[in-house]
Order: C-alpha cells, then sequence, then structure tokens
C-alpha cells in the first residue's frame, strides 16, 4: 500500500492509496467518486503529477491506466 495524491479535472488534490501497481496501471481505494472513463491525475511522492483513464469501479476499488506506461526505472523507484 502506498499513500498518494489525486486530481480530477479542474479539482484540487486528494488523498488516496494504492493497493496495486504496474507499469501500465494501478488500483486505488477511494471514497471520492470517480466515473469510468473519466481522466485523472495521480501524484507520487517525489513525482510529477501523471496522467491516467479510470477504467472500472466496484465499489471504493478504482482500476486506472496510465496514458504513458511507466518506465521500469521508475516504477522500481516507487516501489522502493
Amino acid at each position: 500500500m502506498l499513500d498518494v495524491k489525486l486530481r480530477r479535472a479542474g479539482e484540487g488534490w486528494f488523498s488516496s492509496r494504492i493497493v496495486n501497481l504496474s507499469r501500465e496501471g494501478f488500483c486505488i481505494d477511494s471514497f471520492v467518486t470517480l466515473e469510468p472513463g473519466s481522466p485523472i491525475w495521480i501524484m507520487f511522492p517525489g513525482f510529477e503529477g501523471r496522467r491516467a483513464t479510470v477504467m472500472w469501479v466496484k465499489g471504493h476499488q478504482v482500476g486506472c491506466r496510465f496514458d504513458a506506461p511507466l518506465y521500469e526505472a521508475v516504477l522500481d523507484h516507487i516501489l522502493r
């Protein structure tokens, strides 16, 4: 689990927690309403925000796909 910041288009940042992360996307626990197909931005500690798209929502879990996959070195750094 990793604490991150998320932002919906035109709104401010809010806190969330990643429960699964890969180069292509991530799954978060979110208590903010997110809709499939909507763009969001995610900010990992020490990095700038990255754009992603909400792919699915099941209760409080949300699956998202990065617009551009993470570099392997970036993923390794985040996971440390």
